[in-house]
């Protein structure tokens, strides 16, 4: 993986220098760590239950919350809660890498955001490890869990912040295992870092109401809630709703049912909608289970397209792709760069007649002319690459372009149609001209208003 062409050649957390989620011995005892907030971790210390506690969670959290919001350490600080709140749940690696501030930065904003509350941390490995080493390899981070910590800081952010930190949608913990955000979170940033992709999103943003929102249909009621893991979106808008496994459990096949009853009801030109499972893998897990595990996922989605066909020229089956996490990735820092590179799965479009490997065909879903888009509207889809610029959880190399006006957006709304107001200010008695400057330079809009 070292040696693969990197938009960060030069980053310390690239890729090929963080901790595999599979094979890096992450998760070993259970798929989820074990969790403290800045109320346990007190509770223990007046209880006697924890000896030296690290520094880097023994910070001072009014000291944390007066940091005022013109310093460098607030943008940083609300940078890390967005990739956090997005994410939910991140190593402190990932957080670096996603960010792209240095380690030492990364360090001091998840002290202060665990000290106001904001966030916790989790362990999932030895706790003889050293202190530090423990909270710069193998510590992991999700959104708090006290609603009026986060109301607090809420309110002191501008309108500007609120969007780029949640994307315009409710900050909700998530509650997926730890060791499913940590390796969905670690698929995106390789695709975004190796693959050619327009944005990746988080599952807050990967809902079904917003990955179907260019054809104007709308959601059934009762599938309103349901949301990908993750999502890749192609240079082109195509959306790549992607749900990440490593086993079929019997809730499985209703969600394969659902996803495929999406995709037959809105057709590919107008949603630009794909579907991948990806079946991931436990450190332990034997090729036999994993075989046995892709059989039971590979059914699903075939009794799901016999049920919900599509259009003609539309079927459901072509949108509906199985990928192995062992097929892109086989070994710890090892990577096949063909399958990986064209985000390569089978879909059940063969013929079944011949046999169950007759039945799934190869396809690369990153490449256009093996799996063509062609938009009903050729400007809509492409919105989402230019919005996700403005998120603090999009990976820091893919967010440089054009980003939405947000300004005038709300300018308008208050009544404002031909920009920026300048207000006069009286100089001596007398009236200063509406677009006088003096060495601060002519007046614009404050960083913070702006996305």
């Amino acid at each position: 993986m070292d040696e693969l062409p990197s938009a960060t050649p030069d980053a310390p957390w690239r890729a090929a220098n963080r901790i595999d989620p599979i094979y890096g011995g992450l998760f070993t005892v259970s798929s989820t760590a074990v969790w403290e907030s800045v109320r346990t971790m007190q509770a223990k210390r007046r209880n006697g239950l924890v000896g030296r506690v690290p520094a880097m969670l023994n910070a001072d959290a009014d000291a944390a919350w007066r940091v005022p919001s013109t310093s460098m350490w607030w943008q940083r600080r609300l940078d890390v809660w967005g990739a956090v709140t997005q994410w939910c749940t991140l190593t402190t690696q990932q957080v670096a890498a996603v960010t792209g501030i240095p380690i030492a930065g990364v360090r001091r904003c998840l002290s202060e955001l665990f000290a106001m509350g904001l966030v916790e941390c989790g362990l999932s490995v030895h706790p003889m490890l050293s202190s530090r080493a423990l909270l710069d390899e193998g510590a992991m981070w999700r959104p708090g869990r006290l609603p009026k910590q986060a109301a607090r800081l809420w309110l002191m952010m501008t309108t500007a912040e609120r969007l780029s930190v949640s994307g315009g949608r409710p900050v909700v913990p998530a509650h997926q295992f730890d060791r499913h955000n940590v390796s969905t979170a670690e698929f995106a940033l390789r695709l975004a870092e190796f693959a050619q992709v327009g944005t990746v999103l988080g599952d807050t943003l990967s809902g079904v109401g917003g990955l179907t929102v260019l054809d104007g249909r709308g959601v059934a009621l009762a599938r309103a809630n349901m949301q990908a893991d993750m999502t890749v979106v192609r240079p082109d808008g195509l959306r790549i709703a992607v749900e990440v496994t490593v086993s079929c459990s019997p809730d499985f096949p209703r969600k394969v049912r659902n996803w495929a009853a999406v995709l037959s009801q809105h057709p590919l030109a107008e949603s630009g909608l794909v579907v991948m499972f990806l079946l991931a893998r436990r450190l332990d897990s034997r090729k036999r289970a994993m075989g046995a595990t892709e059989k039971q996922v590979r059914r699903a989605l075939r009794e799901a397209v016999q049920e919900f066909r599509g259009a003609p020229g539309d079927p459901t089956a072509a949108r509906m792709i199985v990928a192995r996490w062992d097929d892109y990735f086989p070994e710890d820092g090892t990577v096949d760069v063909r399958r990986f590179l064209a985000l390569s799965g089978h879909r059940p479009t063969g013929q079944p007649s011949a046999g169950e490997e007759a039945h799934w065909e190869r396809v690369d879903v990153l490449d256009a002319r093996a799996f063509p888009f062609v938009p009903a509207d050729p400007f809509a889809p492409l919105a989402v690459i230019d919005n996700s610029r403005a998120l603090r959880s999009t990976p820091h190399w893919l967010r440089s372009g054009g980003r939405p006006n947000i300004t005038d957006l709300l300018l308008r709304r208050a009544g404002f149609h031909s920009g920026v107001p300048h207000l006069t200010a009286p100089i001596r008695g007398k009236a200063r001209a509406p677009h006088a400057s003096g060495v601060a330079g002519p007046a614009r809009v404050p960083d913070r208003l702006l996305l």
